[in-house]
């Protein structure tokens, strides 16, 4: 058996954000470290094994993939432990799942399933209702960000797929519909989100309260202000307490320990994964060897990397959002720094998924398939043009 490679520049983006993490956790919290560590090597090896099948594997079973998360979403209700007025994770005992971060996932694989079977241009029925579904099973843990997260996510993957600018502002407007007049009552009903909005209000406003919700990001503004060019080194402790210092805020003892040098090599890793998964996708999808056609499976492939690219990099915006305090407190994990097993096998498959993307553009399609696969896309365009009319 002959095993697939992974893109090396990608690959080397994967082990600097790792590193770097690692050193965070050496910086504020060395008793971690190992746990983190052995969890990173693991992270590498599933992004391996996703390398080595077909991402059409994926595609496949994406509505399975997507029932799954669901059940579990459903699950961390009746068996999740709530953690600072959350139920996000299920303690399975040597893990703790973290569902709604597998839900990224699944939504993506599932609409790379629906749009290579039906198409852009058929009605979205479907997918609305797997997104609302999705969406509202995070909302109600309660995690606003999360599921705000979610429904970007799947638009911005139905726009790479092809679906037009109006169906989607279509959805938004529905979406909105349904949200805005239950807005008043899910804040009233869950104070923690009402609180954080405040918090980052009050800090809007410039009268931030040193005890409220927004009291991490005034810690980390502080440490990152001391931080420097080259920074302090792990064995040096962080001036100020900063609690969420190897979660959400890992970024803040990674800069304490390397500086703004190790803080520009982050955003530099994410510039890089934007500019790969991006080229990855297009490639596949336009037929790196001459093809002017896009077959069914490699558009599969095309919204499967063009998906884990804006998830990650996204995750990566809204973390680094927070964490200098232009939005509010999300809880989102910093993509393969901050601790947390769940976070970190969710982006190892998504580099995974970017990986097939460079290997699938290589390989040649039969003439064959080509004709079939063309006739289907002009088929297609025929229907939508009809529809236009």
């Amino acid at each position: 058996m002959k095993f697939k490679p992974l893109n090396p520049v990608l690959l080397l983006t994967q082990l600097t954000l790792l590193a770097l993490g690692w050193l965070g956790v050496a910086t504020a919290s060395p008793s971690e470290l190992t746990r983190h560590v052995i969890l990173g090597v693991v992270s590498l090896g599933i992004t391996w094994v996703v390398t080595q099948f077909h991402s059409r594997i994926s595609v496949r079973f994406g509505w399975g993939f997507w029932l799954l998360t669901v059940l579990g979403l459903a699950g961390t209700f009746f068996f999740g432990d709530r953690i600072a007025g959350v139920k996000r994770w299920i303690d399975l005992g040597f893990f703790q799942l973290q569902a709604s971060e597998f839900a990224k996932l699944a939504l993506i694989a599932y609409l790379a399933s629906f749009f290579i079977r039906r198409g852009t241009g058929y009605k979205l029925a479907g997918p609305v209702a797997v997104i609302g579904i999705t969406a509202l099973l995070v909302l109600i843990a309660p995690s606003t960000s999360a599921a705000a997260f979610i429904f970007l996510l799947a638009l911005s993957v139905m726009f790479t797929a092809g679906v037009g600018g109006f169906r989607i502002a279509s959805i938004v407007i529905l979406a909105a519909a349904i949200t805005v007049p239950a807005g008043s009552l899910y804040l009233s009903k869950n104070p923690y989100v009402a609180d954080r909005i405040q918090g980052f209000q009050n800090t809007v406003n410039g009268t931030q309260d040193k005890t409220g919700m927004n009291f991490q990001n005034l810690q980390a503004t502080k440490v990152l202000a001391k931080a420097g060019f080259w920074g302090h080194g792990p064995d040096a402790p962080l001036p100020h307490r900063v609690p969420a210092k190897t979660t959400d805020f890992i970024i803040v003892p990674v800069a304490w320990a390397s500086g703004l040098l190790g803080v520009s090599v982050v955003i530099a890793a994410f510039g890089a994964i934007l500019v790969l998964g991006l080229r990855g996708a297009s490639l596949v999808s336009s037929g790196y060897w001459g093809q002017a056609y896009i077959p069914s499976e490699r558009h599969g492939s095309a919204i499967l990397a063009s998906g884990a690219t804006i998830m990650l990099v996204g995750q990566a915006i809204v973390n680094l959002g927070v964490v200098l305090d232009k939005l509010p407190n999300t809880g989102m994990a910093l993509p393969m720094m901050s601790i947390g097993g769940s976070s970190l096998i969710a982006c190892a498959i998504a580099f995974g998924w970017i990986h097939n993307a460079y290997n699938e553009a290589k390989i040649p399609v039969p003439k064959n398939v080509a004709a079939r696969e063309e006739a289907l896309i002009l088929a297609e365009e025929e229907q939508q043009l009809a529809a236009i009319i």
